[in-house]
């Protein structure tokens, strides 16, 4: 067992090696573990994500986390303050009376939890649900602790008792799930406060519920806006369909019953509301899907909002497919008109895999 306090100073730096150009922060913990913080592409940018990444997968792992997101902003100290400092330093209580500015910590996030890393598995990823205004810093910390304990036959006992837990915090969770789930059915609703209008139906949901798992959300309703004031939302670029199976997950935390292009359009509402375990849901699951037929769906989708679900879309066309038939269908054809861009990406990784060969 390996435990890291952690006091971190977050720098927005660039990664040269990710192709998707993202800003990304590293801390080395020791010689096997690293914490890597990703930031958004805000003006200035702001942590989205922590990574918690090891370099041996050999053997499982259980990690506890303990963290604290603070910004730290320099605030003009008020004329009243200025006066008793000047005053104090005349009478030598302190030294230095040029003091007119202090620093103000703010803490923006809290998170305790556990994740465990199975074998061949390198990363656990921690999402920062920040709201989009909630407070704009250039300078934010870490705190807190990780507590890493690797799965091996001297320790299996323990970890059966974890996972005994885990197996009653599974069963209680389900229970909660299938609770507020209720909520959304006809017969209780009029314990809903807000309506969202998609075409010709109406929707009855919850602010509170809305707001607690979507930053979007939880703006619209924190201000006066239309929304708030009316408590009707219109819904103008879901359909019926994507709207329902959106607010399944955001009252259950599961989706059923999911497609292809279910997936996809919940990719879009996911990325739109900021529903970071939706879009991860709906981007694992077209990965598993890809297909012939399909591939230049999942390609487009995730051009516009994953890149990793782009480059798992490219590596399968490049690898997978026949191309000879792929460049016939009428969704290539599209592709070279709509996105002759991303079309020239393809190309390019599709003679580089071919001058490997």
């Amino acid at each position: 067992m390996v435990l890291f306090p952690i006091s971190w100073s977050l720098k927005c730096l660039v990664n040269p090696f990710d192709g998707s150009k993202k800003n990304i922060s590293n801390l080395t913990l020791d010689s096997e573990w690293t914490l890597e913080c990703i930031w958004n592409a805000n003006n200035p940018p702001r942590p989205d994500y922590i990574v918690i990444r090891r370099i041996s997968t050999a053997e499982e792992a259980l990690i506890a986390v303990t963290l604290e997101l603070h910004s730290s902003e320099s605030k003009e100290l008020h004329p009243l303050q200025i006066f008793l400092r000047h005053t104090q330093a005349i009478h030598g209580t302190i030294r230095t009376p040029q003091i007119e500015m202090q620093n103000e910590s703010i803490c923006l996030f809290q998170r305790k939890s556990i994740h465990f890393l199975q074998v061949g598995q390198p990363t656990a990823e921690i999402k920062l649900q920040l709201l989009e205004d909630v407070h704009l810093s250039s300078a934010y910390s870490i705190t807190g602790t990780i507590n890493v304990s690797e799965s091996s036959a001297s320790s299996l006992i323990n970890f059966e008792n974890v996972e005994k837990m885990m197996g009653f915090q599974k069963d209680s969770l389900m229970e909660l799930s299938n609770d507020f789930l209720h909520l959304l059915d006809r017969a209780v609703s009029s314990y809903a406060d807000v309506n969202l209008k998609c075409g010709s139906v109406t929707v009855p949901a919850h602010k509170s519920i809305l707001a607690a798992r979507s930053p979007v959300f939880a703006a619209m309703f924190a201000t006066e806006m239309r929304e708030n004031l009316t408590n009707v939302v219109d819904i103008t670029d879901l359909d019926v369909s994507a709207l329902r199976n959106m607010l399944t997950f955001m009252y259950s935390g599961r989706i059923e019953n999911l497609t292809a292009a279910s997936a996809g359009d919940l990719l879009f509402a996911a990325d739109k509301y900021q529903l970071q375990g939706l879009k991860t849901m709906c981007s694992d699951f077209l990965k598993s899907k890809l297909s012939l037929q399909n591939v230049l769906m999942i390609l487009a989708a995730g051009d516009l909002y994953d890149p990793d679900l782009k480059a798992i879309a490219t590596d399968y066309i490049c690898h997978e497919c026949d191309f000879s038939a792929l460049e016939k269908t009428e969704e290539w054809i599209s592709l070279l008109k709509e996105n002759p861009s991303v079309a020239a990406e393809v190309l390019v990784q599709i003679v580089k895999s071919r001058d490997k060969k």
